[in-house]
């Protein structure tokens, strides 16, 4: 079942509380939300998601993989907390939206969410419309450097990764869609399927413009 980001502070998952207001969750009038499709984390004391701290300490010394949906409120400040997490067997749109309907029945209704950030992921895009689809959707540009930079040979990946990130570090989103263009002048011959993932990604990516 999902857990609180109660539960990362004392170790363990208590009943899970209705928010007051989406105010209340954050501190801040203006959030985002950034999801973590199908994290998949070994529950020791070495791992990096908070979750997965969690199940270890619920386990001590446990060495079994798990797999979980994760979902982080970002403040307007740049801090993150922890909202609610769940074991899966898969990435679904059943299974996501199992996530969002918790969170959803919690008090986050969606009327202060500035953006949602999350990866590639079909099933998680689906359950996004189903559960709050007015919210601007933003795919993580993480992701989408690792994409294409694992499909590029590696003495272009310094150029490539220059290329991209120009993108996305400018002021306006006219600005970004020249630069994506510029990229695919560049790349277009030698990685045709890059550059057309790419340019099809593209309104997601300059969602936060």
């Amino acid at each position: 079942m999902p857990a609180s980001a109660a539960s990362v502070r004392c170790g363990r998952r208590p009943a899970r509380p209705r928010f007051h207001a989406e105010a209340s969750l954050f501190g801040f009038p203006r959030v985002m939300l950034v999801f973590c499709a199908g994290a998949t984390c070994a529950t020791t004391s070495q791992c990096d998601c908070e979750a997965a701290r969690v199940f270890g300490r619920e386990r001590p010394g446990g060495r079994k993989r798990v797999q979980l949906l994760v979902a982080y409120g970002v403040r307007a400040d740049g801090t993150r907390q922890l909202l609610a997490f769940t074991r899966s067997t898969g990435e679904s749109q059943a299974a996501w939206e199992g996530l969002l309907h918790d969170l959803y029945r919690r008090g986050l209704e969606g009327r202060q969410l500035e953006l949602i950030v999350t990866d590639g992921c079909a099933g998680l895009a689906a359950a996004l419309q189903t559960v709050y689809p007015r919210v601007a959707h933003q795919r993580c540009w993480v992701h989408k450097l690792r994409n294409l930079l694992s499909a590029a040979r590696r003495r272009d990946h310094a150029a490539m990764k220059a290329d991209a990130q120009a993108i996305y570090q400018v002021a306006s989103r006219s600005e970004a869609v020249a630069q994506a263009q510029a990229f695919a002048r560049r790349w277009q011959d030698a990685y045709p399927q890059l550059v057309a993932r790419l340019l099809r990604d593209l309104p997601e990516l300059l969602a936060f413009i």
